[in-house]
């Protein structure tokens, strides 16, 4: 059952060694480039909302870059067995339609009903990262 009320549809990919192989090391230099990125979940609804003024500020000081943040339902990555939590900032949320991808950069809150979603916080990526599964 879908809680969040969505304005796209996107896809959560993994920044792994090989297409479609095991997660990165942590320690690996990030480079979308080289790496792959695999898709974990196809096709989950998720709303997102772009951050500026003092929350922008408080998060990201001074940073430059597009930041927003992002809300999915609960289970994303249940077909793996894995839980919510596990989307770190080695994730990457995308959407096809239009070409956008957002890089995750804090680990998620993960909520419990009745709210039952998870908030993230991500940097637009520019250009997209084209080494996909």
């Amino acid at each position: 059952m879908a809680f969040i009320r969505a304005d796209r549809i996107v896809d959560i990919l993994e920044y792994t060694e090989v297409a479609g192989g095991p997660p990165a090391p942590t320690g690996d230099p990030f480079d979308p480039y080289v790496k792959w990125w695999t898709r974990r979940r196809a096709g989950a609804p998720c709303s997102a909302e772009r951050l500026a003024g003092m929350l922008r500020d408080f998060l990201f000081g001074d940073r430059s870059g597009e930041f927003w943040r992002l809300y999915l339902d609960r289970g994303l990555l249940v077909e793996d067995g894995r839980p919510d939590s596990d989307i770190t900032s080695r994730w990457m949320v995308r959407q096809e339609e239009q070409g956008l991808c957002w890089l995750v950069d804090y680990n998620p809150r993960v909520y419990d009903p009745p709210l039952e979603h998870v908030e993230l916080y991500a940097l637009r990526l520019s250009p997209t990262p084209v080494n996909m599964d």
